[in-house]
């Protein structure tokens, strides 16, 4: 690992209220001091579904009822057809934990809950199981590059399954309200998180990219003041320091937009807004296919926010070219030469 990443937040505990729990690796991570509370937060949340409920419930719940939140978050297709006494069994629990948990989340009964989970599924099922299909189909009879053409297209349809347009155009409306908008990516983390700086850099120009050298990464995180916008970008295996930097620029009084692979990993319980990607590993490491295609359409969604803004930004970014751009000015030079050459 790098050193300039510092400690992953990957290992097998997680403490939460006191207590210990074992994380799935997909998801949970790091005991070593970290907190996943989320009481007395301020979050801004995209409508009212489950799998937003249990993020921002997640880190006071019971261990019992985490287990069961757990299930759901994971299992979802699954958890829309169980009764509460059968979800209480899938992780070994009663059937009064599952009917508790509900209420917890501000559903009438589980009856409610269970509604709201079936939803859920509707609205995933409609692209990726067809999706699956067909790039099952695919493997059997042709090449290498058409399976990972029929990968990347299910992947990317299951971004935009988990993050619906409504949940874009919240994470876009914090981005075209902050003041500076500070990007953080570490380890793989770091291509995507360099084009979306470079981008918003270009469309909004008041974004500045937070580089990973652990001298001076808090002492950038430092600036962030309330109005200010922290983008972390981290996937499992997430970086201490990343985590450290959303914890900080919150106590800074900064808002925080995190996009990540587990919308109940450390980092999500202590962002204001979260965007899930799911892992993509290929045999080679990470993929960010569909991490691209996420950031591609926040980037479409700000133009289409706030047209008047960007076309600004552009032309403030045009002039400079045309005044500073080393090509335009070796040209005049030669040409000036050439003047004075047959002037002399």
């Amino acid at each position: 690992m790098d050193s300039s990443e510092g400690t992953d937040l990957s290992a097998s505990n997680t403490s939460r209220k006191g207590r210990s729990y074992i994380g799935r690796s997909a998801g949970l991570a790091a005991d070593d001091g970290i907190q996943t509370s989320v009481q007395g937060r301020n979050v801004d949340l995209v409508g009212d579904g489950v799998l937003e409920r249990i993020r921002r419930s997640y880190g006071d719940l019971t261990d019992a009822r985490a287990k069961v939140a757990r299930f759901i978050v994971e299992h979802w297709d699954e958890a829309a057809f169980m009764s509460a006494a059968k979800l209480g069994e899938a992780v070994g629990v009663s059937e009064s934990v599952a009917i508790r948990l509900a209420e917890e989340l501000g559903y009438k009964g589980y009856p409610e809950l269970q509604a709201d989970i079936r939803e859920t599924v509707k609205q995933r099922l409609k692209s990726v199981m067809v999706a699956r299909l067909d790039m099952e189909d695919h493997a059997s009879r042709e090449g290498i590059a058409d399976l990972v053409l029929q990968r990347d297209m299910d992947y990317i349809r299951r971004v935009f399954s988990r993050n619906d347009q409504e949940a874009i155009e919240s994470a876009c409306k914090l981005i075209l309200k902050a003041s500076t908008i500070y990007v953080l990516g570490l380890r793989v983390s770091h291509a995507p998180a360099l084009f979306l700086y470079q981008n918003l850099s270009q469309l909004l120009g008041n974004a500045r990219l937070l580089t990973p050298h652990v001298d001076t990464l808090f002492d950038q995180v430092r600036q962030i003041k309330p109005g200010d916008l922290l983008i972390a970008v981290t996937f499992h295996r997430y970086s201490r320091l990343t985590y450290q930097a959303i914890k900080m620029a919150k106590a800074w009084g900064g808002k925080v937009l995190t996009i990540t692979d587990d919308v109940l990993g450390p980092p999500s319980t202590v962002s204001d807004h979260v965007l899930v990607v799911e892992p993509v590993m290929r045999t080679y490491g990470h993929s960010h296919t569909a991490t691209m295609a996420l950031l591609d359409a926040i980037l479409e969604t700000v133009v289409y926010l706030d047209k008047p803004r960007v076309r600004r930004s552009l032309a403030e970014l045009e002039e400079v070219l045309e005044e500073f751009h080393p090509a335009r000015n070796l040209e005049q030079s030669e040409a000036q030469e050439e003047g004075d050459r047959w002037r002399g």
